[in-house]
């Protein structure tokens, strides 16, 4: 029997929305990015899906699809 280990970089709707803004506004804040990017409909799971959006970015920065220039966030220039 084989162990299966599927690591994940993020649910793909976080990454669509994550890249779409990144894409349109070309740098932006990193803390403006997450609350464009959070739904306002969530209520009082807002810090729930703040995380995760959050460590979804930061896993897309650690691949190299995005990344920090001091306190904004950029598409890596491979994908301008």
């Amino acid at each position: 029997m084989t162990i299966l280990n599927n690591p994940s970089d993020g649910l793909h709707p976080e990454l669509i929305v994550l890249f779409r803004a990144i894409a349109y506004f070309k740098s932006i804040a990193y803390e403006d990015l997450l609350n464009l990017c959070l739904p306002k409909i969530m209520g009082e799971n807002d810090d729930a899906v703040k995380i995760r959006l959050r460590g979804s970015l930061n896993n897309w920065i650690k691949l190299g699809l995005f990344k920090r220039d001091g306190d904004n966030v950029e598409l890596n220039d491979r994908f301008d």
